[in-house]
């Protein structure tokens, strides 16, 4: 019996520890996905980098060129000019910026929607 209860102790600590590989490791993929979109947010808003946390970064690819049933990681559009979206939290916030990229490799993003809803939802 108490062979068995540290076994599953062993087995409950490797499949924490896997999960939290697991995690750390998609983070850290979009975090060196979506460099350049915050230093784009950087430089617009004058955030510091501790304070945007990427949390979501996909990639498209346009339905017209890609078999789309065939992608795993990637998503299909039908904006041919859409490239990326990024998504980032802001700390202490509970605020999310969705930030755009284009084929041409300029940004656009949806902060001040969210400050002005923001704003009218407090008045």
């Amino acid at each position: 019996m108490k062979k068995f209860i540290k076994n599953l102790i062993l087995f409950i600590i490797l499949v924490a520890l896997i999960g939290a590989f697991g995690v750390f490791g998609y983070l850290s993929y979009v975090d060196m996905n979506a460099s350049n979109a915050r230093d784009y947010l950087m430089e617009k808003y004058k955030f510091e980098k501790k304070e945007l946390l990427a949390i979501k970064s996909v990639e498209y690819v346009y339905q017209d060129i890609a078999n789309c049933e065939t992608l795993w990681l990637k998503k299909c559009t039908d904006d041919e000019t859409l490239a990326n979206k990024y998504t980032f939290k802001i700390k202490n916030s509970d605020r999310e910026i969705v930030v755009t990229e284009d084929t041409d490799g300029n940004f656009t993003d949806d902060y001040e929607d969210v400050k002005v809803s923001e704003e009218n939802s407090e008045s």
